[in-house]
């Protein structure tokens, strides 16, 4: 007999239908969620940086309803807040509700940032803009660097004993589930507390 017969109708490719279909729906949902992160990383800073220019008495009886140490405070237990619901995220299988917390805790620290002008040289920028109520933008500023430094100082050790702690050491233990949890809390407090008792939050002197 000859060669087989073709269904005209059945394509050659190896690749399935729903195979391409897969496809182009995770680049979808990549494309999509690219985008939402710099919604949601740029519209709630630009608003609060814009306030912070153009209703600047508006902040500033905004920042002054809570002491430059409740602001530092507040600015780092978002920030920690933000990387618990990052984890949560990556360790439950119900992802909604934690990537909604972590979107709309996201969105809030950013407009915060934006309000607090927070930069490189946001000290100098703070004064320029509010005065002698600066200090509270900037506690917040310092609250707000401090999560990051804390989740910092935690990833560079989670990276070297996932390297180098032997599986029965007691190092290891840190690595696993509720453990690594606690520890990374343990790193943030810490970090807090430095940051508090040695004089980096401005003192209330208005």
């Amino acid at each position: 007999m000859g060669s087989e017969e073709r269904d005209p109708g059945v394509s050659s490719d190896p690749v399935s239908l729903p195979e391409k279909g897969s496809g182009r729906h995770t680049k979808l949902k990549v494309i999509s969620t690219i985008v939402l992160l710099l919604a949601a990383t740029i519209a709630p800073y630009w608003i609060g940086r814009r306030m912070a220019i153009m209703r600047t008495g508006i902040l500033i009886k905004f920042f002054t309803r809570i002491s430059p140490m409740g602001w530092a405070l507040l600015g780092w237990l978002v920030v920690t807040l933000i990387f618990i619901c990052m984890g949560g995220a990556l360790v439950f299988r119900k992802k909604a509700w934690w990537l909604i917390s972590d979107l709309i805790l996201y969105c809030g620290v950013q407009f915060l940032s934006g309000s607090s002008l927070l930069k490189s040289n946001f000290w100098y920028a703070t004064y320029v803009v509010y005065k002698r109520y600066s200090l509270f933008p900037n506690a917040l500023n310092v609250g707000i660097i401090t999560g990051v430094l804390g989740m910092f100082v935690f990833a560079v050790v989670f990276m070297v004993l996932l390297i180098f702690a032997k599986k029965s050491s007691r190092f290891s233990l840190l690595l696993k589930g509720w453990s690594a949890c606690a520890f990374f809390l343990v790193c943030e407090f810490i970090l807090i507390c430095l940051v508090v008792l040695f004089g980096f939050v401005p003192p209330t002197n208005i």
